[in-house]
């Protein structure tokens, strides 16, 4: 199960427990945030624990609860194509912040304010390299995700192809397709947005639009520049190996001379092959 499909199964779990959606992120009486919706949902990713320790009344850098999530990795927020960060608690996935989307800042949405249909509805986009946290109450604007889904972002990507014997790292200015989940709990790679208007209807909840089939429209790279590659040399050592067991049998073969019963005697420095049914005088 990709890691996006567990994250909107979690949203759909935590919209069972409380009747709804949770916000994009919760808030103090004079609105300032205090924390994602990414650590709402922790007890929906056996991350019960953790979740146990942090004070939901302070905001999430606070010294009570940045002892506990300071640099607390947890891979379930990285993407697989982004397997390394110079940020160990970084996160490559996001919701869209705004009145009409799924993960209002508000919160209190439903599935029965979904008029657009869940499955029109984009409700998480994969985005790497943004130096955002998992804990951090920060992601997207409903400009910020229009500007992802039809390439007008400057962000840089890096990611990798992953190979048996060797995976590929690349880097690009737009990457498509990119990952989506959707509110309905289906995860696709969409193909590039031609316009903003269409990037909009995907977005809102309840715009009266539906996703036109130009959305799904396949891979679309602006930039693809390779920058490295990984061997995995412990898959080509233990391949090595069981190739030589499998095939080393059938490829060794016994000395002619064996198999005739000669035998190879040097007397002063020369060669004589005589017969061992030969008896010496």
């Amino acid at each position: 199960m990709s890691k996006l499909k567990m994250l909107v199964l979690s949203l759909h779990n935590y919209h069972d427990t409380h009747g709804n959606f949770p916000p994009a992120f919760t808030a103090d009486s004079q609105g300032q945030p205090l924390h994602s919706w990414r650590t709402l949902i922790l007890p929906y990713l056996e991350e019960m624990p953790l979740y146990s320790k942090l004070n939901f009344d302070e905001p999430w850098n606070s010294s009570a609860n940045a002892r506990w999530l300071n640099d607390q990795e947890l891979h379930i927020y990285r993407s697989p194509q982004r397997p390394e960060s110079s940020i160990a608690d970084e996160t490559h996935y996001f919701s869209i912040v705004d009145d009409e989307t799924l993960l209002r800042p508000g919160g209190g949405v439903s599935f029965r304010d979904i008029a657009d249909g869940s499955s029109n509805t984009i409700a998480l986009i994969e985005a790497a390299g943004r130096g955002v946290r998992w804990h951090e109450p920060r992601d997207l604007s409903m400009d910020e995700a229009i500007d992802l889904l039809v390439g007008e972002s400057d962000e840089t990507h890096e990611w990798v192809e992953p190979g048996f014997f060797i995976s590929t790292h690349y880097r690009g200015d737009g990457l498509y397709p990119r990952n989506v989940a959707f509110a309905d709990g289906r995860v696709r790679s969409i193909g590039y947005v031609p316009t903003r208007e269409l990037a909009r209807a995907a977005l809102t909840r309840a715009g009266g639009e539906e996703i036109p089939a130009e959305i799904d429209s396949g891979e679309y790279n602006r930039t693809k520049t390779v920058v490295g590659y990984t061997v995995h040399w412990r898959r080509v050592l233990s391949t090595t190996l069981f190739v030589g067991l499998a095939v080393g049998p059938f490829l060794r073969r016994r000395n002619p001379l064996e198999a005739t019963g000669v035998e190879e005697v040097n007397h002063e420095d020369t060669k004589q092959l005589v017969s061992r049914s030969t008896s010496h005088s």
